[in-house]
C-alpha cells in the first residue's frame, strides 16, 4: 500500500499534523519541479500542452466526485471560492451558518450584507435538527463543512441535502478536511456548491483549490466575478469593451493558471488512485481506533467528541497537563502535533503506522515520567 521511501519526511520525524497540512510524496513534488524545468527550457511554447494537462486534471477530479468536468473550477484557495459563491446571492438574503465553523467558511458571508443565522453547537457538534429549527421560507442557503475542522464531527450530507431540496435552499459545503479520504458522490448527494483545498488529505500543494458548481446554478449568479482570459469562450477573440464568458464553472478559473500546482494536483490524484480510496479510509479508521485505545490504556484524557464505540475521529484532541511544555518536548524529539486552545491535536493519515502511534505514546509517557 505504501512505500516509506515515497515520503522523505517520514524518515526523519513522526508526523501527526495532517489536519494542518499534508506530507507530499516524492512523485508530487517532482511534478511541481518538472513544470519549472519545462518553463526554464521552453518558456511559453508549451502553453497549449499545459492547458491540455489542466483539462486532464479537471476530468480526474470530476471522476472522483462523479460529476461533469465542466462543473469543476480551479482557484488559489477556498477563501477565494467562498467569496465568489457569495456573489450568487442577493443583499440581505437569509443564510444559515454555525458557531463551530472555520473562518474561511464563515467570514466571507459575515463581511457582506446578508441576514445571518447561527446554529449553536451542542457537545462540540452541529445537529441537523438544530439547523432545521432555523429554516424559514426566506432561507436561501446553508453553509457548512462536511467534517468540522475543530472537532472532526461529520455532518450527514445525504440527510441535509434532502432537507435543502425540500425547502428550495442552496447547500454550500466546505469539504477540505475529508475529501479523498472518503467517497463524495455528487450524483447521489445534491450539493449546489462544494469547495475544497488540496493540501490537507490530498497530498498536493498550497495555492490550489477546487470549486464544484452544480450545473443548475450556472445562470443564477447575481454579480459577475470572473477572470477574463480563462473566463472567455474564445480568449483570442476578446475585445476590450465586451466579454462573452464560458457558460459553466470554468469561467471562474484563475488567470493565469497555476500550472505547477495543478500538475502537482494531477500527480497526487494518480498517486492516491493507485492506493484505492477504500484502503485509505480503512487504514485511517484502524489507526484512529488504535490511537484511542492506547490513549485510554494510559489514562490520557481525550477531549474529542467521541460518544459511541462505533463513532470514529481521525483527529484526536487530548488534554495533558502542561500541554505547551509537552508540545515543545515532542517537537524537540521531532514528533509533530498541533495545539488548539489548551489541547494537543493528533491528526492521522494513511502514511502513519501503528508503530508510530506506540512511539508517540512512549514519548508522552516519558515526558511525565521524568518531569
Amino acid at each position: 500500500m505504501l512505500k516509506n521511501e515515497d515520503f522523505k519526511l517520514l524518515k526523519k520525524v513522526l508526523y501527526f499534523d495532517s489536519a494542518s497540512a499534508w506530507i507530499m510524496p516524492n512523485a508530487v513534488s517532482q511534478a511541481w519541479i518538472l513544470y519549472y524545468k519545462w518553463q526554464e527550457e521552453y518558456w511559453d511554447i508549451l502553453w497549449d500542452e499545459w492547458l491540455d494537462k489542466v483539462e486532464i486534471t479537471r476530468k480526474n477530479v470530476s471522476k472522483y466526485l462523479n460529476c461533469q468536468k465542466w462543473e469543476i473550477s480551479f482557484q488559489v484557495n477556498t477563501w477565494t471560492w467562498m467569496n465568489i459563491i457569495t456573489s450568487f446571492f442577493e443583499k440581505w438574503d437569509e443564510i444559515i451558518l454555525n458557531d463551530l465553523e472555520f473562518p474561511t467558511t464563515n467570514l466571507p458571508w459575515i463581511w457582506k450584507w446578508f441576514n445571518l443565522k447561527y446554529v449553536k453547537s451542542r457537545d462540540f457538534k452541529i445537529y441537523i435538527e438544530d439547523i432545521e429549527k432555523l429554516i424559514t421560507d426566506k432561507t436561501k442557503a446553508i453553509v457548512i463543512s462536511w467534517v468540522n475542522t475543530f472537532t472532526w464531527y461529520k455532518i450527514d450530507l445525504i440527510k441535509l441535502s434532502k432537507i435543502c431540496k425540500e425547502n428550495w435552499i442552496k447547500l454550500i459545503v466546505n469539504a477540505s478536511q475529508w475529501i479523498w479520504a472518503y467517497e463524495l458522490n455528487l450524483d447521489e448527494i445534491e450539493i449546489d456548491f462544494c469547495v475544497f483545498t488540496w493540501y490537507k488529505r490530498l497530498l498536493a500543494w498550497y495555492w490550489i483549490a477546487c470549486l464544484y458548481v452544480n450545473k443548475k446554478n450556472f445562470w443564477t449568479q447575481k454579480y459577475e466575478i470572473f477572470n477574463w482570459w480563462m473566463s472567455a469562450k474564445e480568449p483570442h477573440d476578446v475585445v476590450n469593451d465586451n466579454l462573452e464568458t464560458k457558460e459553466d464553472a470554468r469561467k471562474f478559473d484563475i488567470w493565469s493558471p497555476h500550472f505547477a500546482w495543478i500538475f502537482a494536483l494531477g500527480e497526487a490524484i494518480n498517486y492516491l488512485n493507485n492506493i484505492w480510496l477504500k484502503k485509505i479510509e480503512k487504514k485511517i479508521n484502524e489507526l484512529s481506533f488504535y490511537l484511542i485505545k492506547k490513549l485510554k490504556e494510559n489514562s490520557i484524557e481525550i477531549t474529542s467528541p467521541i460518544t459511541f464505540e462505533n463513532e470514529i475521529s481521525w483527529i484526536i484532541y487530548i488534554k495533558p497537563k502542561n500541554f505547551e511544555d509537552l508540545k515543545k518536548y515532542l517537537i524537540k524529539n521531532e514528533v509533530y502535533v498541533a495545539s488548539y486552545k489548551n489541547w494537543i491535536r493528533i491528526s492521522l493519515h494513511f502514511y502513519n503506522s501503528f508503530e508510530e502511534i506506540e512511539r508517540l505514546i512512549d514519548y508522552i509517557k516519558n515526558y511525565y515520567q521524568y518531569k
